[in-house]
């Protein structure tokens, strides 16, 4: 709900915003664990999977979480200077299960009323400054298995975030943006004195990206981007960890693709696109390093009039992994641990308007 208004030479667009979202996780299996070596791995046997019994599946994890929020944009000067001031309540209410037993085993309630702050100023028609500040409520997800407090939840923690950057639009075809932010929240391990699990830290995620997007030829459309980062653990309950780099946060990750139509073939066009991820660590102490990589993908539609309704038809398809490369990406969250990346696949869809 918005509203538009003037007070004197200042603009005002007042927006009221409310949201509930409610979040019910399950499981029917119980998953075994088969203990293994990434640098020098051995055969070893499948984990079990064993089914929790008859009957619906088990509950983990329910959550209730519903914010109440409301901003103001003030804008002077042709809008070439708007100032938006708000705030935002939220409210998170977590009940938590025991694995494999489905009992309720605690409730965790936590609640946030933060402020919002952002201005943009436009000192030439094609040049944008922005700054913001925004705080939130963020889930904790319970202590996976294998830690002394196995399926504990915890209460949602704060986060903050401060971010500066400019925008460009060149000649009217092409934009690029260029920002800078600096994250904090609490950081979420396991204590190696107790092997204890939670938010027993700080985390600071620091970096700069880079994005051009547009359409700098006829029949051309780029969208591209590129991010430093520096992810450290500020705080931790072991020394060894602190100043350390943050498990799963690479040095630098981006793409890089294009959509090009082919002339003298109507409703045609190509769509190759490259990934690439940086270095990054798998544990706090920085001994598991996951090694960098680059994926290829390649994707083509091809859009053509029903012949009966005359409306359009579209197919698409795409290639995954092109090249099949073969790489490790971290898993973020309780669990941990690293995946196999993504083999060659291929998809194919159609859309169809009546």
């Amino acid at each position: 709900m918005s509203s538009v208004f003037d007070t004197g030479p200042i603009k005002h667009k007042v927006v009221f915003a409310a949201q509930d979202v409610r979040y019910d996780r399950r499981s029917a299996l119980t998953f075994g664990i088969a203990l293994n070596n990434i640098y020098n791995p051995f055969p070893s046997p499948n984990p079990g999977v064993s089914v929790d019994g008859a009957g619906p599946a088990l509950p983990l994890t329910k959550i209730d979480s519903n914010s109440l929020s409301i901003a103001d944009t003030l804008s002077v000067v042709n809008d070439r200077v708007a100032l938006t001031v708000g705030v935002r309540h939220q409210r998170m209410h977590q009940d938590n299960y025991g694995l494999n037993t489905g009992i309720l085993t605690d409730t965790e309630n936590n609640s946030k009323t933060s402020p919002a702050v952002g201005l943009v100023v436009k000192p030439i028609e094609n040049v944008t400054l922005y700054a913001n500040y925004i705080e939130a409520l963020t889930q904790v997800t319970p202590a996976p298995v294998g830690t002394a407090n196995a399926g504990q939840g915890f209460a949602p923690v704060v986060t903050q975030q401060k971010e500066v950057g400019v925008k460009v639009n060149w000649w009217g075809t092409l934009g690029t943006t260029f920002a800078a932010y600096d994250i904090t929240s609490p950081s979420v391990f396991t204590n190696p004195v107790n092997n204890v699990y939670g938010p027993l830290g700080l985390q600071r995620n620091r970096g700069v990206e880079f994005t051009v997007f547009g359409e700098p030829a006829k029949g051309i459309r780029v969208l591209a981007g590129f991010s430093l980062i520096d992810g450290r653990l500020e705080t931790t309950v072991d020394p060894t960890t602190t100043g350390k780099k943050a498990p799963a946060v690479p040095d630098y990750e981006g793409s890089a693709g294009v959509d090009i139509d082919i002339p003298g073939m109507p409703g045609l066009t190509v769509s190759p696109l490259a990934v690439f991820v940086g270095d990054s660590y798998d544990d706090p102490r920085n001994t598991q390093r996951v090694p960098a990589y680059v994926r290829a993908d390649l994707g083509a539609s091809h859009t053509f009039a029903n012949m009966w309704s005359g409306k359009p038809i579209v197919v698409r398809g795409r290639i995954v992994n092109l090249f099949g490369a073969n790489y490790l990406t971290n898993v973020p969250g309780a669990g941990g641990g690293l995946s196999i990346g993504a083999p060659r696949a291929y998809m194919v869809s159609t859309t169809f308007n009546f």
